[in-house]
């Protein structure tokens, strides 16, 4: 019954719940939380923050490689680029988004922010070298492409069926996007 009146209060789209991929996952994670969170609203807002959130670094490389792949939009990836440019470009708008970040969110204790961030610069570094290896032939066409949820989105949300005849519909984002030649 509280779960019924919960999920009333949720967006709807014909009558269906309207929620992101990572609601099931919380929920899956651990019910005792989402629940704690979601429905009932409680955070941990207040108690002293001992390190920073993984969702801050997530949303920080989100963030790093949209800036990244925007002037990039329609151009052959990696073409003729260097792993070496790329890679100063990508720290560099790191560098950048790091401060942004830094000004703007709570980071934890500053030693433990900082051994993050240096992480960030080797785990940027791998990745770039792996995608400019396996990316031959595309043309990333969008970044943090959005779905289902406002006016201005460009698709609307996407509807998952159940095997017992319900459905629930989902909005969000798609990182990126990208054409391939054949």
């Amino acid at each position: 019954e509280a779960t019924e009146r919960w999920l009333k209060k949720l967006p709807h789209i014909e009558g269906r719940p309207l929620v992101t991929p990572s609601f099931p996952a919380a929920f899956a994670s651990c019910p005792l939380a989402f629940w704690a969170s979601n429905a009932l609203g409680l955070s941990k807002d207040g108690e002293a923050l001992e390190e920073w959130p993984r969702s801050g670094e997530g949303t920080l490389l989100h963030a790093v490689l949209e800036n990244f792949f925007r002037p990039r939009l329609g151009r052959l990836w990696p073409g003729l680029e260097s792993y070496e440019d790329c890679r100063a470009e990508l720290l560099a708008i790191l560098d950048r988004e790091s401060e942004k970040h830094a000004r703007e969110n709570p980071l934890g204790r500053l030693p433990l922010w900082n051994l993050r961030r240096g992480r960030l610069d080797d785990f940027l570094s791998r990745w770039l070298k792996r995608e400019m290896n396996m990316a031959r032939n595309v043309r990333p066409l969008k970044v943090e492409w959005s779905f289902g949820s406002t006016d201005q989105d460009t698709a609307g949300p996407y509807e998952f069926h159940f095997p017992d005849g319900r459905s629930i519909f989902f909005k969000g984002r798609v990182d990126r996007i990208d054409e391939t030649e054949t």
